[in-house]
Order: C-alpha cells, then structure tokens, then sequence
C-alpha cells in the first residue's frame, strides 16, 4: 500500500514524459520542425522563400543571411546551417527592394515603400521612417564607420498620355538621403536627379557616396557636405548597385547593353570595360580581395565571375550559371551567395565549386500535385521539371528535370523553360504517370522507375491541365483555347472543343487558357474552366448538357466522388469571391450560390463526398462540410500562398503544396473526425448557401488565432486539452501527497514496541 501514491504519482506524469505531450513537434527529413497537424515535407524549408527572393544582405561576420522576398517577408537565416533564425516583417507584397547591414552587423536598414530599422538580434523594430515627398526608396547602404546610411529614392510618378496614345510614366526628381543609424534624422540631401536611383555606395574611407541613376549618369558625392564631386556621363545604367574595389581606387557599374565599365577614381577615366552577357548588368560586387569581380544578369539568369584587372571571365561553382542573377561575396571571400531566379537562397563555397546548401525539393512554386492511388506516393509538377515521393518519409524517389540552359521569358513574365511541367496526373492504375507543360505535349511516365514511356502530340504545344478518365482510357488535356479528349494508350483524339482565335482577334493569353480540368466519378461528365468561364461535357458525345449561370470568373472546380455534385469557386465580377455548388444528375442541375469565408485558390472533394480541402491565400488549408459550411479543421502553414490541396484516395491524408515550392502531409484523419452517418442536403445546406455575405476575416497576420478557428479550431482545443490534462496530474499528486503523509502520521501514532 506503500508504493499505491508513488505509482498514481509516476502514472500523473506519465503522459507529460512523451514527446508529443512536452510539446516537441515532428521533424521533416532535414530535422525541422513541421506545422502542428503535418506528417512529413516533400522538400527542405532551409534557406527558402514563400516567393521569389528579391534582395541579400550578408552580416559582417558572415554568419547571417537577411533576405526579403517578393510576397513581403524579411526572414534572417543562419548562413552555415540554412535554418531559419527569425521573421523580421511580413509587409505587403514588393515592399523592400534593398537590405543592409551595419558594420557591427546588430542594426539592418530595410529600403522599400518605407525605411525599416531592425535590431538584428531580436528582430525588433527600432524605427520606421518615411519622406513624404518620396514614393519609394531602391538602395541602401551603410557608411564604413556605421554612424549613417545611405538611401536613394524612386522620386515621384507623373503618367502622361503621348499623341500615339500609349500611357507611360516617368520618374522625376529622385534624391540621395543620409540618415542617422541611431536616432533616424534626416542629415543630410543631396541635389535631386532627374531619374530612379538603382544603387548606392560608400567608398571604403566613407568620404564618398557613389550613386548610379537611370538618368544616364554615375555620380559622386562628398558624403559630409552633399557637394557633388564628379559626374560620369554612361550609356543608361542598369538596375546595378555601384561597387567600389575595396582598395578605393576604382569603381564598377553595369550598362544595359550588358557591359560592366570599371572607372579608375585616381585617373578620372575608364579604366576598361568588357560584356558581361547580351542583357543588363543587374548585380555587381568586388570580391573582399579585389582579385574578382560579380556581375549578374535577370532575363538569361546568370551570375558571373570575372577579373577585374583584364576582363577575362573566371571559373565558377557548378550551377552558378543558371541558378541566380543577383549575387554577393561573404566577408571572408570563401563563399559566394546567389538569388533572384527562385525562392530560394543559394551559397556556394568557392574552392570547391559547388553550392555548400543544396535544397531538396523545387525552386520554384509548385504547379501541380497529384497522389497515387495507393496513397503512397505523391507527384508534383514545376517550372524545373516533375518529381515522385515518397509520402510517408518525404523522401524523392526520382526526378526528371527539365533541360537548365532553355530559358524563354514566360507567359507569366518570369522565365521558365521549354520543356517545364505544369500540370501532372496519374492513371487510375497508378502504374503510368502522365505530364504536360511548356513545349512538349503530353508525355507519360513510368511510375515506378521514372522512364519514359512515349509522347502525346497535342494540337496545342503547352498543356496547361490534363485528368484521366475514371477507367484511365481516355485522357483529357487543356491548351491556350482548346480542350481535347485523346486515347491514353495511342494518343488519337477523340474529341476537341473549342477553337483558335483568328488573327484579326488576336491572342489573350491570359484569359483563354483551358485549367481545372476535372473528370466525374462515375465518368459521365467533363468539366474545365474556358476562358474563366466553368463548362460542362458528356464525356461520351461532347455535348455541352450545361450552361454553369452566374460564375463568370472560375478560379477551380472538383466533383464530388459519385459524380451528382460539382463544387466550384470564383466570382462574378472578378472581384468579390464566392463558392457554387450545382446538383448535376441525370434529372437536371440545381444551383446555389454562397460567400467564400475561406479566400480559396482551389477545392477539392473528399472520398466521402461531404468533406472539401481548400487551399487559402493566407497560406493555410481548411478542412469544411460542404453541407453547411462549417469548418472542421484548419491546417497551417506554408511560407507563401497555398496554391492547393489533394485528397488521398482513402481521405486519411490532405496533401498541400504551394508558391514556396514545398508539399506538406496533413493528417486528415486523425485531425477532422468524421462527419455524423447519413447527414445529408438538410436545414445546415440551405443555411449556408442562402447565407449573407459572411463578414471579412482578417488575413494579414497568418499566426493569429482568428474565429473561422474558434471552438473546432485544432490549435485552440489542443492548447485546452493540454491544460487540463495538466490539472488533472496536478489533482492526482496532490492527492498522492495528502495520502502519503496522512499515512506517516498514522505510523507515528502507532505505540513503538518496546
């Protein structure tokens, strides 16, 4: 009886000696922890974006990489590692166009639509500053001495409407500030420029500020009275940053005409210049030794290495070529840093050529995903070409990568290459894999070991969506304006709908393309978004068998498993988002309308025909009954938006990908128990899709609890539980102490023998 209160003691703490119950979350193959709710991460999350990396700064030590994006996030990364140290901002998207660090490395200067200062080891906000005359800011840099920075500015925005009727815009009066590092004041401004300022430098003995100005001039400045002490007349220069050689004695910019022009200060003339690429130079930087020169190019993405002394190129890290246009030395001259054509952040190690960090998983957002049928393995399409894993370790079982030296100027007006995949699916046997993309028709893979089988040859080059049909003999694809249903083992075609514009109607490539192509369980019906406009097919006959009323504006569309129900999301004036959802059986369609309290890119349906996944902007993913509109759970978080969500084929997992370029494995399972037997179309149906607008939920912090959560939200109710299973211990203890001592007392009132 003794032992009875240690025993209840030992099993009080029991549950809290488990690693799930100490709060320590799993890990993805890298070591990193996942969202609350994710079993696995196909791809690494190191050194990695939510879009494409828009600006570096290196830290004086070189331990520290500060790094913004295109969606708004200003993220510090632990340089030797790749982890992620802290989120400095989310801001609005395009926000910060230049970072740098002070030379002590504790204070970076964010320039952008403001100026942001952080305190680099906390992430805090030590102030933010704002000129009133001045739109926006492009560069920043800090003096030597790390008392000042400086910044210049995009000037104001005039549009004008010439006699040929084209509106353009023009930059006017644009300035170079110093400013106080430590209280913020304004010191000092130099004359205004007639153009945007694209760079700004401080000689190595801070007596000097250079700035390049898309006014055709370099100009130097005397950094403690503002007076301009030379001007060099060039041939318009480039989005470069000036660099000064790290002896002072000369100073390198970047032409549009893909020349890098090296001026030597002492003479007052140009020492040399030399192309560097047939587009312009974008990104310069002098190595810490002044023995090599950086020089990167956006439309062909390239960083090159190159001796300043004589212009010759120099050998490069593998991949440096293909993966980066913009790029900066580590203080100590080993390593080099590479961004601008991904989301991701490259390093390289220079003596031995090859990149210290590669990451797993692609660059690149993620265009499409689909899992086998088995649920075990998972597919997904991007820009860099398709990719097989394995869903329960994460682990990459091949890859089949599009060719790296192709590189066009896209539809989109990001670079991708020719043969990139967009869209992916499996047959309904799981043993063939078919792709589409950017140039090569259909091609179809064997899913087992990767080998390709044969090609399809589609009336249309780029495939932007393509499904099987249920008994996988008919494969339906979309072009630019046609939707074709071919024969999966010949590639004959069936059927095509649609039809080219002719060339007095010209090409809208951005309205006509054919997506959400999406085939009904029983095999019956075909449905695709057409120019943003959702239609209807017999899969047998082609015959259109409905005109879908009221969503002019579709964004993506699912069947429900038995094929009576079809789901759809988008808007009627492209603006102000819905959910529609039509009964389409062989009596008729019926059609409801409701909010989209979700902000979702993509739907899909369930297995059991009640349960919808939607991938939300906000980078989450919700879990709802498509009877009454109630969310069951809410999955977070990608780095960027969520670009969707598929089903398995038994609903146990929900996998998500999106712009950053990773998928992630939820439990659906175990998170969103299921929905009550023989709940059908009842009172909850008509209450939500006859629903007013629901009211706007905040999104732009993504990690605040936010009521779409409330009582069924998993973070919540888990934070609940945990709370109460430990006041639970606490009762068992403290009854276990009362017990015991109550026992001692009676031992001691007990007379001793003699």
């Amino acid at each position: 009886m003794r032992r009875l209160p240690l025993g209840l003691a030992a099993l009080a703490l029991l549950p809290f000696l488990s690693p799930a119950a100490a709060g320590e979350p799993r890990t993805d193959r890298s070591g990193d922890p996942l969202p609350d709710g994710a079993l696995a991460r196909l791809g690494t999350a190191r050194l990695r974006h939510g879009a494409v990396v828009q600006t570096v700064a290196v830290s004086p030590d070189g331990q520290t990489l500060a790094c913004a994006d295109e969606g708004g996030q200003v993220v510090l990364w632990d340089a030797a590692t790749g982890r992620e140290l802290r989120q400095l901002a989310r801001l609005p998207s395009y926000s910060v166009h230049a970072l740098a660090f002070s030379p002590d490395g504790r204070t970076l200067v964010g320039a952008g639509d403001s100026i942001w200062v952080w305190q680099a080891a906390s992430g805090r906000e030590l102030f933010r500053l704002k000129d009133a005359e001045y739109e926006s800011y492009k560069a920043a840099a800090f003096a030597p001495d790390g008392k000042t920075f400086a910044t210049g500015s995009a000037g104001h925005h005039v549009t004008t409407l010439e006699r040929s009727g084209v509106e353009r815009t023009w930059d006017q009066e644009s300035v170079v500030c110093l400013w106080d590092a430590a209280t913020g004041q304004k010191l000092c401004r130099f004359p205004g420029l007639a153009a945007m300022i694209e760079g700004v430098a401080f000689s190595p003995d801070g007596k000097a500020v250079a700035s390049a100005s898309r006014d055709h001039s370099v100009r130097l400045w005397d950094a403690a009275t503002g007076r301009e002490l030379r001007s060099l007349e060039v041939n318009d220069v480039a989005k470069a940053r000036v660099a000064f050689a790290p002896d002072g004695q000369s100073l390198a910019y970047g032409d549009w005409e893909g020349a890098v022009v090296v001026w030597d200060l002492g003479r007052g003339a140009e020492a040399r210049r030399f192309p560097a690429g047939r587009q312009p130079v974008e990104s310069l930087a002098f190595a810490p030794d002044g023995r090599s020169l950086l020089s990167g190019t956006r439309f062909d993405g390239s960083v090159r290495l190159w001796d300043p002394a004589t212009g010759q190129e120099l050998p490069g890290p593998a991949g440096l070529g293909r993966q980066a246009c913009f790029g900066a030395f580590t203080p100590d001259g080993k390593s080099l840093v590479g961004w601008g054509c991904d989301n991701l952040i490259h390093v390289w190690d220079l003596a031995g050529r090859r990149e210290r960090l590669p990451a797993e998983g692609h660059p690149y957002r993620i265009c499409s995903l689909c899992v086998s049928p088995d649920g075990q393995r998972v597919a997904t399409a991007g820009y860099d070409g398709l990719r097989l894993w394995d869903r329960a370790t994460g682990r990459e079982l091949w890859r089949s990568e599009a060719n790296r030296e192709e590189w066009v100027w896209g539809v989109w007006l990001f670079p991708f290459r020719r043969d990139s995949t967009w869209c992916v699916a499996f047959a309904p046997d799981g043993k063939t894999l078919a792709s589409g993309g950017g140039g090569e028709g259909v091609r179809l893979w064997d899913a087992a070991t990767g080998r390709e089988l044969r090609r399809i040859t589609t009336d249309e080059s780029r495939v932007f969506d393509l499904a099987f049909a249920p008994d996988g003999r008919t494969l339906y694809t979309g072009g630019f304006y046609l939707a074709e249903a071919r024969d999966a083992a010949t590639g004959r075609l069936i059927r095509q709908k649609g039809r080219r514009p002719s060339p007095e109607e010209g090409m809208d490539r951005h309205r006509k393309a054919v997506s959400s192509l999406c085939a009904s369980g029983d095999g019956r019906l075909v449905a695709a978004n057409v120019r943003h406009r959702l239609r209807l097919w017999q899969a047998d006959t082609g015959e259109e068998v409905l005109g879908l009323p009221g969503l002019s504006h579709a964004r993506s569309a699912t069947f429900s498993a038995d094929g009576t129900t079809l789901l759809a999301t988008g808007s009627e004036d492209g603006i102000q988002g819905g959910l529609w959802r039509w009964d389409v059986g062989a009596d008729g369609a019926g059609g409801w309308r409701a909010p989209d309290p979700f902000g979702c890119r993509s739907l899909c349906f369930g297995p059991d025909g009640r349960t919808v996944a939607s991938a939300c902007r906000d980078g989450r993913v919700v879990l709802w009954d498509a009877d009454t509109g109630q969310p069951r759970c809410t999955f977070r978080r990608h780095r960027g938006e969520v670009s969707g969500a598929v089903f398995s084929a038994d609903g146990r997992v929900v996998v998500s990908y999106g712009e950053d370029g990773t998928a992630l494995v939820w439990d659906a399972a175990g998170r969103a128990p299921p929905l009550p037997g023989g709940q059908g179309r009842g009172p909850g149906w008509w209450n939500f899709w006859s629903a007013a607008p629901l009211a706007e939920r905040d999104s732009e912090d993504p990690d605040e609890d936010r009521p779409l959560e409330g009582a069924l939200g998993l973070p919540v109710r888990a934070r609940v539980l945990r709370w109460a299973a430990a006041v639970v211990a606490a009762g068992l203890l403290a009854a276990c102490a009362i017990a015991w001592l109550r026992g001692r007392r009676k031992e001691g009132a007990r007379p001793r023998p003699d």
